[in-house]
């Protein structure tokens, strides 16, 4: 029988068959702890004893693991201790370590929890994607690279993931990650730093596919899922070049926030023509606004984010609109064309609001 290694809570274990090799060879190839311990003895290790822990991993989209099974290894030992400390908890899950309550510094308590959750879920919804997609990219790169003759059965998989190949993108995976963080988490806390709230606004665009419900109708899902991920690479790259950053994709929307009207004027209309001179060709609305906003966990929320919501569910197929409000901050700019738009809005949670239409100004050859 085979022995777990020292420390285990375990004397011993069955021998493991194909699968749970596997899976153990697997936690190896991505640098994950193996599992040691269930999650009553992960939380006992973690002197939280009595709190219910799972609604963490629901938050961050994991698979909720059943009582009494194995699946917890140092990594995730580490990362619940973490976790006691930020939020003030203790055992019993009231967040108070102290004998008479006297000396102790107030615990974070909800508001702290509140934000703990929100990040798990943004992170939890955003790692997903990427590991699906890099998942995608290992086997084309590993197919590319000649390491392997067959990836069709699960065996043949498994043994691809312990080829030097293999190895290399991997840390390549995780190395991009971690720089591509710590760049936008640089820009981040630059501007947080930088920014006075009395002063500071900025402007938001929602950027819509036109007509996608009818798309997906009639093209097939491959090349549907084409059109999202050229659409979300397009936004991503054209709105990190005016230096702003997308905030969150919703379907086929994708919401960013830049410094100013003209950034965000630009950061519409490129875009559209990037979709434009695609296959197939995609036409986008855009809704944009400007002012003061709120921003939590890297959300953003407030009147100028309803605003130019509003506008885009109203702007029609190919449309840049902006409130009239807003147009003065385009002064000077030859290169554009400001139409009004004749309508008079009456937006849900804004009120009546008019409009502007933008468009490129063509030039003669």
């Amino acid at each position: 029988m085979d022995v777990l290694p020292e420390g285990s809570d375990a004397d011993v274990v069955d021998p493991p068959t194909a699968e749970v090799r596997r899976v153990a060879e697997l936690a190896d190839n991505i640098g994950l702890a193996r599992a040691r311990y269930d999650r009553e003895t992960l939380l006992r290790k973690a002197g939280l004893e009595g709190v219910d822990t799972r609604q963490w991993w629901r938050a961050m989209g994991l698979v909720e693991v059943p009582d009494g099974v194995v699946a917890f290894g140092n990594d995730d030992l580490a990362m619940v201790r973490a976790l006691r400390v930020v939020l003030g908890l203790d055992g019993d899950g009231d967040g108070d370590d102290s004998d008479d309550g006297d000396d102790d510094l107030e615990a974070p308590g909800a508001s702290a929890s509140e934000h703990v959750f929100r990040l798990a879920r943004l992170l939890g919804g955003s790692f997903s994607r990427i590991a699906e997609a890099q998942t995608e990219v290992l086997e084309d790169m590993l197919v590319q690279m000649g390491s392997v003759g067959s990836l069709d059965s699960p065996a043949e998989r498994a043994a691809a993931l312990n080829s030097s190949d293999s190895e290399v993108l991997l840390e390549l995976f995780e190395q991009a990650m971690t720089y591509v963080w710590r760049r936008h988490m640089f820009a981040s806390l630059g501007r947080w730093i930088g920014a006075d709230p009395d002063e500071s606004t900025a402007a938001v665009g929602f950027i819509d596919i036109s007509g996608f419900s009818q798309m997906s109708k009639r093209v097939d899902a491959d090349v549907l899922a084409e059109v999202i991920e050229r659409f979300e690479s397009e936004a991503v790259d054209v709105v990190s070049h005016h230096g702003g950053r997308v905030v969150k994709f919703i379907g086929d929307e994708a919401f960013f926030v830049v410094d100013d009207v003209p950034a965000a004027v630009d950061v519409a209309l490129e875009v559209a023509r990037r979709m434009a001179d695609a296959e197939p060709k995609v036409a986008l609305h855009t809704g944009i606004a400007a002012g003061p906003m709120v921003s939590i966990a890297g959300d953003v929320f407030g009147h100028t984010v309803n605003l130019a919501k509003r506008l885009t569910d109203v702007a029609r197929k190919g449309k840049v609109v902006l409130p009239k409000d807003d147009v003065a901050a385009l002064e000077g700019r030859d290169d554009l064309v400001v139409r009004r738009v004749a309508r008079v809005f009456e937006l849900k949670g804004v009120g009546r609001t008019s409009a502007v239409s933008i468009s490129r100004r063509k030039t003669e050859d």
